[in-house]
Parts: structure tokens; sequence; C-alpha cells
């Protein structure tokens, strides 16, 4: 008999995106955390062998690998706030959130 857990993300549970060097040689990590997923905080290089993760000297199309991720961060920047306090909008008008947001995470097969 095959068991399956299933896990559930909060949106209020995420606690930073995480960028991954992949120069075997180094590895650094840096956590970008929800408060500072600030558009002039995003590394396009590793803050310690220098490699370019995109940009002009990425094979990737580094315009919108960036734009993906901005938009990914910004996007999700909202969505916490609107989990943690819905009500009126900046703009006068209302919404109400009326549904829970999870992310569902790959299971665990037993």
């Amino acid at each position: 008999m095959t068991k399956e857990r299933r896990q559930f993300l909060s949106l209020d549970e995420i606690i930073a995106l995480r960028l991954e060097c992949c120069n075997p040689q180094c590895r650094t990590r840096v956590s970008l955390e929800p408060a500072r997923w600030d558009k002039d905080k995003l590394p396009s290089r590793c803050p310690s062998c220098g490699q370019t993760w995109w940009g002009a000297n990425s094979p990737e199309n580094s315009p919108s690998v960036e734009n993906a991720i901005r938009g990914f961060l910004d996007n999700m920047k909202k969505l916490v706030e609107i989990t943690k306090r819905p009500g009126r909008k900046e703009d006068g008008e209302f919404y109400c959130l009326k549904c829970d947001l999870t992310l569902e995470m790959k299971p665990d097969v037993e």
C-alpha cells in the first residue's frame, strides 16, 4: 500500500525566496525576504564568485528572466498583503478574499 502525505504552505508562511549559485565551487545562497522584495535589491550576479545569474553575459533571455522574477516577487507581496488585511484598497475600492490561498507542495510518498 502506498501512503501519500500532502503538504500545504500558506502565503504568510513564506519567509524568503532563495537564489543559489549554480557554480559547483561556490553554491552561495541569497535569501530575499518578502518585506525586502524591492526591485533594487534583486541580485543578477553571485555576491561571492561574481557569476552572472542572468544578464548580458547569460545565455538565457535575461530581460524576460529578470522581469519574470520581479513580477513573481511583486505579485507574491501583493497576495500576502491581501490575505493579511482584507478590506479597503488604496484606490478606495473594496475587495474581499473569500478563500484561502495556499501552495501545495510535492507529496511525500512512502
